[in-house]
């Protein structure tokens, strides 16, 4: 019935017979299952009249089910020419832009969306689509235009927040037009005055624009509104910029200070203060506010002393600072902490070390400079002018000690150990080995340099420890201090006790015993040579009346300027601190933290460690040309 059907619509001449022939084909083939037939059928019944009983609808529906969207435009196109009421027409050119859209013809698609709109310009859904097709489209005059007519159709905040932010976004980046950007994002404020997105757009759009007066209470605003962390940080440094673009450095200087004490070690934020002493001029500002920045981390690193923050931080500011080697310096004790950190390593030798200032160290400017606070110059002076009575008066005891001298030659301990006494300008040292303390060095005579060897002390330590503790020892030595640093703390009180009673008669501390004090006197007056005697009695009066002096604190002091002066010397902190751990009885561990720990547990190695990362330590370096080494 379906093929004599097509033939007689074919044959006959009358278009209504046609078209009346080829529909009830249509119908024919769809009853009988054969679809793609039926469409062929209704495509020609509709090219003689579409709008033939429900052929448009059959035709249509098959064309969606086959997923034919060209054809399916075809036909509704033809559909549109026939012409119908309004409301109709209405819908089918929204019908067209849909299958425009989905053809990828996005010009046709508003074509008939604005065919649509010309029929009932109030149709919001026609609108909505023109709008994002034509943004889509990058036609931003069009998608402005139909925007401005939603907004004035619409009363729902949600979407006229979209309208305004999007007329906004055209105005700011597609057609420039600040002043109508400024008012459409206003408008979105009005509407949703906590619209974060639109306040950071606004703020932006006038910095660009230089207009800063507007500018910073919008970003002001932003900050203050802002909940997470880092986006009011930025939004801080936004603040402090635009207080500056509007010349007004005072106030910019004032927020980063007020971001700094919020976050201290944020780097950047100390950036952002540098960079705005630099660019005012301001270099003494700068050299403050980087020396601050430098102090919060060395108290970050004194909480934590594994912090990758911290320990980056504190070498990224010391670079700021253009102090490479000070830089360097923080990274050797890092690594020598156990902080694994490529970028810190990159400084540094193999072993973890920097150069060392090597003969540089004899200097007795220098050794002033890195000396704790209670070893002023007069100390030195002192014990340089009574060290030779001290040592006759209170000699070592090797028996006490059970101590035993090395042979001079061919012993690779004293080979060691000369070599190091080079630095120091010492032509010869003698090793006393002991078994009383098997891991142990020590100076105990100065004239000649004698150093106190512990048994183990060699199967203890790698030859790069060893070279520190010889270092320390000898540095010792070289200050004059080796009957203060062997001495004990009693001992050491009364010495220096019994030279104050030998100047003054009337001497006589409550803490002493009065025989032990006078013998003490006698015995060290007798051996001080008499050219010392009148410069000896008012540096000795001067030293022990300093405010902090401590004779029974003498041999930790002692100590601590050695350990700094071989530091200076020899520059290797993983040794140094390693060697000190040795001397504590203790061996590093390998994990990160619990090496800290381990360091940490023994105040002469973190007291080291302190001085390492300290301006005194880097300001001794630069002094002595380990810096440029």
């Amino acid at each position: 019935s379906a093929e004599m059907l097509s033939i007689a619509a074919a044959v006959v001449g009358d278009p209504i017979h046609a078209v009346r022939f080829f529909y009830d084909a249509g119908r024919a083939f769809e009853d009988a299952g054969d679809t793609a037939r039926a469409i062929e059928a209704y495509e020609a019944a509709a090219m003689h009249d579409v709008r033939y009983g429900d052929l448009f609808d059959r035709a249509r529906r098959l064309l969606e089910a086959a997923g034919d969207e060209a054809r399916l435009a075809g036909l509704v196109a033809r559909r549109v020419d026939a012409g119908a009421d309004t409301r109709t027409l209405v819908e089918l050119h929204e019908a067209q832009a849909e299958l425009a859209l989905s053809l990828g013809e996005r010009a046709r698609a508003i074509e008939a969306l604005k065919a649509a709109l010309a029929l009932e310009p109030q149709r919001l859904e026609a609108l909505r689509r023109l709008a994002r097709v034509s943004i889509d489209s990058e036609d931003w005059r069009g998608a402005a235009e139909a925007l401005i007519r939603i907004a004035r159709l619409r009363q729902d905040r949600d979407e006229l927040r979209w309208v305004f932010f999007t007329l906004g976004d055209i105005y700011d980046r597609y057609l420039p037009d600040p002043k109508r950007a400024d008012a459409a994002w206003r408008r979105v404020l009005k509407l949703v005055p906590d619209d974060l997105e639109t306040l950071d757009r606004l703020a932006a759009l006038h910095e660009r624009e230089h207009a800063f007066g507007e500018a910073i209470p919008l970003v002001r605003e932003l900050h203050d509104k802002e909940i997470d962390p880092d986006d009011k940080a930025r939004h801080l440094l936004r603040l402090a910029r635009a207080h500056e673009n509007a010349g007004d450095a005072r106030s910019a200087e004032q927020v980063l200070d007020h971001a700094r004490k919020d976050a201290p070690t944020d780097l950047v934020i100390l950036r952002a203060m540098a960079d705005l002493y630099e660019r005012q001029g301001a270099p003494a500002a700068r050299a403050m506010h980087l020396g601050r920045a430098a102090g919060d981390f060395r108290r970050l690193l004194d909480d934590d002393p594994i912090s990758d923050v911290g320990w980056a931080g504190l070498v990224e500011v010391l670079d700021w600072k253009q102090r490479p080697d000070a830089a360097r310096a923080c990274a050797s004790v890092a690594v020598a902490l156990g902080v694994r950190d490529v970028a810190l390593g990159r400084r540094l030798d193999a072993a973890g070390g920097i150069p060392g200032a090597g003969a540089a160290v004899a200097d007795a400017d220098l050794r002033d400079a890195v000396a704790p606070k209670m070893l002023a110059r007069t100390v030195f002076e002192v014990f340089r002018l009574a060290g030779e009575a001290f040592d006759k008066a209170f000699p070592f005891d090797t028996r006490a000690w059970r101590a035993e001298k090395l042979p001079t030659r061919g012993n690779p301990l004293r080979d060691e150990a000369l070599e190091i006494a080079r630095l120091f300008g010492i032509q010869d040292v003698q090793l006393l080995v002991t078994s009383a303390a098997p891991r142990l060095c020590v100076p105990v005579g100065d004239r000649p340099a004698t150093l106190l060897l512990g048994n183990e002390l060699a199967a203890s330590t790698t030859p790069a420890e060893r070279a520190f503790l010889f270092a320390r020892a000898l540095a010792v030595c070289h200050a004059g201090l080796s009957v203060a640093m062997r001495s004990q703390p009693e001992q050491l009180s009364l010495l220096v006790a019994g030279l104050l009673k030998g100047i003054d008669p009337l001497y006589a501390p409550a803490d002493l015993e009065a025989r032990a004090l006078e013998d003490a006197a006698k015995r060290i007056g007798k051996a001080i040579p008499r050219k010392n005697r009148d410069p000896l009695g008012p540096l000795a009066i001067e030293m022990a009346g300093a405010p902090g002096f401590d004779a029974r604190r003498l041999a930790v002091h002692a100590a601590e300027l050695g350990d700094r002066l071989a530091l200076l010397a020899l520059g290797t902190i993983p040794a140094a601190l390693g060697g000190l751990l040795v001397l504590a009885g203790a061996k590093p561990p390998d994990e990160p933290s619990a090496r800290a720990a381990a360091f940490r547990k023994v105040p002469e190695a973190w007291g080291l460690v302190r001085f390492a990362i300290s301006d005194a330590h880097f300001d001794a370096r630069q002094r002595a040309g380990a810096d440029r080494r």
